[in-house]
């Protein structure tokens, strides 16, 4: 593996760690019906679910 792809999927690894944080964010403020929380939760979600998949697609080229 070149150092590329291991930087890739580190960096699509940390992205997936956001994924959950943000599904965290989200579930907490839509259970105490905070729109605070639930907006950055899903805001979180977008940005890190998009990082993601392009760092599979990066890890896969």
């Amino acid at each position: 593996m070149s150092g590329w792809t291991i930087l890739f999927a580190f960096l699509t690894f940390v992205a997936f760690i956001a994924l959950l944080i943000g599904g965290t964010s989200w579930a907490m403020g839509f259970i105490n019906k905070d729109r605070g929380w639930t907006v950055f939760g899903l805001k979180v979600m977008v940005v890190a679910l998009l990082a993601v998949i392009v760092g599979c697609v990066l890890i896969w080229r």
